[in-house]
């Protein structure tokens, strides 16, 4: 089982969480050095990074991820659009502690 990461948008806190089957994907988008690929019937974001380290991002319905220098935006089947501002020097650490 891959595991992925539940963030608390209003805290900030972030914790592990064990992810279902992804099925199929939505939308893959290239950004600088990293591959994001959406799964909306599973609720995550795959983020492939060069040299494929994958990260997972648990997000509800996600549909279209747009790289925006090293800041992730997404939107949802539902209409929200939220931006995950800085992603990428995260994405690039071994461990969240």
């Amino acid at each position: 089982m891959a595991t992925g990461w539940d963030i608390d948008v209003a805290t900030g806190h972030v914790s592990d969480r064990v992810l279902p089957a992804p099925g199929q994907a939505w939308s893959e988008t290239p950004g600088a050095g990293v591959s994001s690929t959406t799964f909306p019937q599973a609720d995550i974001v795959r983020l492939t990074l060069r040299g494929g380290l994958e990260r997972w991002l648990v997000w509800p319905s996600p549909r279209t991820p747009i790289w925006v220098d090293t800041s992730l935006v997404l939107n949802s089947t539902d209409g929200t659009v939220v931006v995950f501002p800085e992603l990428m020097p995260l994405l690039e650490t071994t461990s969240l502690s």
